[in-house]
């Protein structure tokens, strides 16, 4: 197949996979390089992948090279379509009816073997136009007014919230966990920090292994804690959306950081009070 005729013909289309999340996954071990990207609650891990590893495990579908795992059992709706936010040529999406998560796979169409092309063109059940096609952030979007407005101040300014502050004081070369899980899907990364961006109320820590964002909108309350890890102490945040749901861990060795945060957030909380 001419990659260059699949992308015109799929480029103002979404298709329609007919498969589960464990066929389309397993089937797509043959692609390399992929990229991958788990989205849950506006929490993201993006990374490269170069031999997708596909297991299933008790209840679950696990890639446990990338730390991610998918519950089975679980209604899945898989879509295919011209990617539009890397450099990668084709996105698969497995998304799960009414719940903000979704895992994109991406891969470049001149060094996809076209077994696997062949595969997912034959399971398309139907075709629909791009622009009907909701994205995950239309799932979290805010439904009143009035959320919505506070949302936008955020993206606006995301320096108002003490998230921000906080991830801005993380220093490069530092050894974060991160842990974030939906309903239906689990990630848990270990990476050292090189630097970090944002843009729109998201907040970007970026290591060599991949990328990592918080949308900070969706970041309600945090907390605070200090636990053992490996026997270690580590300073952790723990953050929760607007729902009382925990989207979101992240740990770093040592207690200094847990004194750090606890004062940023106590500084926060009396800032808004004050307002």
């Amino acid at each position: 197949m001419n990659p260059l005729l699949f992308l015109e013909s799929i480029s103002d289309e979404v298709w329609h996979i007919d498969t589960t999340a464990t066929e389309l996954l397993e089937n797509l071990t043959a692609l390399d390089p992929i990229g991958i990207r788990l989205n849950s609650f506006g929490i993201v891990s993006h990374q490269t992948s170069s031999s997708l590893e596909v297991l299933e495990i008790e209840d679950s579908i696990v890639l446990p090279e990338l730390g991610i795992s998918l519950r089975l059992e679980t209604p899945v709706e898989i879509y295919m379509y011209a990617d539009q936010d890397s450099h990668l040529d084709i996105c698969v999406e497995i998304t799960f009816p009414n719940l903000p998560e979704a895992l994109n796979i991406y891969f470049n169409l001149r060094n996809a073997d076209q077994r696997v092309i062949k595969k997912l063109t034959s399971s398309v059940s139907r075709i629909s136009p791009f622009h009907s096609h909701k994205s995950i952030t239309d799932k979290y979007s805010p439904s009143c007014q009035c959320c919505a407005a506070k949302q936008l101040d955020l993206r606006r300014d995301p320096t108002k919230h003490a998230l921000h502050k906080i991830l801005y004081s993380l220093e490069a070369g530092c050894l974060l966990r991160l842990t974030h899980s939906g309903s239906v899907t689990h990630s848990f990364q270990e990476f050292t920090l090189t630097n970090l961006t944002s843009h729109d109320g998201v907040v970007w820590l970026h290591a060599e292994a991949g990328d990592y964002s918080i949308d900070l909108t969706q970041v309600y309350s945090i907390y605070t804690q200090i636990e053992l890890i490996k026997e270690t102490p580590h300073s952790t945040l723990i953050g929760f959306n607007s729902h009382g749901i925990l989207i979101f861990r992240i740990s770093k060795e040592g207690i200094y950081p847990y004194q750090q945060w606890t004062t940023e957030l106590e500084l926060s909380s009396s800032q808004m009070k004050a307002q």
